[in-house]
């Protein structure tokens, strides 16, 4: 007890003398120039902002961080100042007016900001080391530095990719042209960077280009990309990060492709590649090669794991997902290795899916977000997301039910509430069957889960006459059959959620696609989505 005693004792201290602690750092920290407007101006004078990366070794003794001297040329990093909206509370900009004399970006130099416009100054001579955290509109390139280090500009330093909206280049400039937002070569040769935050489905890759560098598409968007004849060569990760993909063709031309050049292409079908060549992809255990006819995960329609990180082991994940099996049959364990103390799960429990490593996934509850254990991929289904077309507005209606806490499971009786929610700062996410209200802030709980069909939704217009809507079934936990016909045999079990396009009509169904399979479905099953209209 007295243990204890001593424990509450210091961390009672600890927050009484923390507040003292920020401010006297805070004190040490004088941030350099000021906010005009959106612009933060920089003096004169200032030559560097960030860190130098490697200040830091991993001692695999010892299994410490060991702090080592500066190198004497980068020695212009130490006490460079870090603009950082989170820890610091910093303050808001968008833009950076630089000086003269600035010649060095490092480490964290911007975390937490959403750049409308991101200059690299002509006067840079180096970059290091995952400089900015957060979004960028357009990123303007006047710096003369090669790729490896403009590339920087695109990581966060936690493995995530910034969002970019555009790049752009002066005319003139020695290394670098853009097309269209898109980075290349100034030969026009090879392809850099597409921009990870465009949001078209398809890009036609221009005539001319022969290379695609490493790593060039990030991108959760894109569907289908068309390359031209004349390419020779894809680099490692080519299209890696592209969770949307659905099919691509390298034309006959291609002679050389880098290593995963497809990896987490998880909505990828179709894939065409010059006779003789092969490319692999992560499934389950097991690297394999591509066929024409192949899908990695029955059921993921095309849209499962936006926002994956880019080249890592355990990616990150952030996907709906039921269980598949019986309790007997799936175990949670503590890593993605280990091969006993896992704990039982129960057939049909819904998970968010967080990671993929070594064959298995991460589960989170998706009320707490709390971890609850690795499981087999084989044991979870992947619930679908938007595809074919994108929620416009998701609300309450009333007298709906709704469930507190965490998502009911099959076959257990729970009350639900009757509840009208708070419609501010809120958002809404499709979960499968469900509609989940989730906070603004990231650091908000999930509010609570409504059926789909209990939920008021419309869609983005597409300037179009198609009719969408989705498939739900009142049995939540219930597939939806798709039939050969109406009155036909079913063909296949949709997943309550699915987003469909409508086809035709008669009495009793809708003639439908999924974008991985076309049926019939009956009316009972279908709820229309209408258009958003202006005002609403």
């Amino acid at each position: 007890m007295q243990k204890w005693q001593g424990i509450l004792c210091l961390l009672l201290a600890l927050t009484l003398i923390a507040p003292a602690l920020a401010e006297d750092w805070e004190e040490e920290r004088e941030m350099p120039g000021y906010v005009d407007g959106d612009t933060l101006i920089l003096p004169e004078g200032i030559t560097a902002l960030g860190y130098y990366g490697g200040d830091w070794v991993y001692n695999q003794e010892t299994d410490e961080w060991d702090e080592v001297e500066y190198p004497e040329e980068e020695a212009w990093f130490e006490g460079a100042y870090c603009f950082d909206r989170y820890f610091y509370e910093d303050p808001d900009f968008s833009a950076v007016q630089w000086p003269s004399t600035f010649r060095y970006l490092g480490g964290e130099a911007f975390v937490g900001y959403h750049f409308r416009e991101l200059t690299l100054p002509g006067t840079l001579e180096k970059i290091y080391n995952d400089p900015v955290s957060g979004d960028i509109d357009v990123l303007r390139i006047e710096a003369q530095l090669p790729w490896e280090q403009v590339g920087e500009i695109r990581w966060d330093g936690n493995g995530m990719d910034n969002i970019i909206g555009a790049y752009e280049a002066p005319e003139g400039h020695p290394l670098y042209k853009t097309v269209d937002g898109v980075l290349f070569t100034k030969d026009g040769k090879t392809l850099l960077s597409y921009p990870t935050g465009r949001t078209a489905t398809h890009y036609d890759v221009p005539k001319g280009v022969e290379r695609i560098a490493d790593q060039a598409f990030i991108n959760e968007y894109l569907q289908t990309i068309s390359l031209p004849i004349g390419l020779k060569e894809v680099g490692d990760y080519g299209f890696s990060g592209c969770t949307r993909l659905q099919s691509i063709a390298l034309p006959l031309t291609v002679t050389k492709i880098g290593k995963d050049i497809f990896s987490d292409c998880v909505s990828l079908e179709l894939v065409s590649l010059p006779e003789g060549m092969e490319a692999e992809r992560y499934e389950n255990d097991f690297w394999i090669a591509y066929y024409s006819d192949d899908r990695i995960f029955r059921g993921d329609n095309g849209d499962t794991t936006a926002g994956i990180a880019p080249s890592s082991s355990a990616q990150y994940i952030r996907a709906p997902g039921r269980l598949t099996e019986s309790a007997e049959e799936i175990c949670a364990y503590p890593t993605s290795t280990e091969s006993n103390q896992g704990r039982p799960l129960a057939n049909g429990d819904m998970y968010w899916i967080v990671k993929f490593n070594n064959g298995r996934v991460l589960l989170d509850d998706p009320f707490t977000y709390e971890n609850v254990g690795w499981v087999g991929v084989e044991y979870v289904e992947f619930l679908p997301s938007e595809t074919l077309f994108s929620w416009a507005e998701a609300k309450p209606r009333a007298n709906m039910r709704a469930w507190f806490t965490r998502l009911p499971v099959p076959g257990e009786e729970r009350d639900a509430w009757v509840v009208t929610p708070p419609e501010d700062d809120y958002e809404w996410q499709q979960y499968g069957p469900f509609m989940v209200m989730e906070g603004s802030s990231y650091h908000d709980r999930v509010a609570f889960a409504c059926p789909i069909q209990d939920a008021i939704l419309t869609r983005v217009p597409d300037g179009t006459d198609s009719v969408y809507g989705i498939v739900y079934n009142e049995d939540w936990f219930r597939d939806i059959p798709l039939l050969s016909g109406p009155g036909g045999e079913i063909t296949e079990a949709l997943i309550g959620g699915t987003q469909i396009k409508v086809l035709a009509e008669d009495e009793a169904g809708y003639a439908v696609t999924t974008g991985f399979a076309s049926g019939w479905v009956a009316k009972e099953y279908v709820k229309i989505i209408p258009e958003q209209k202006e005002g609403n």
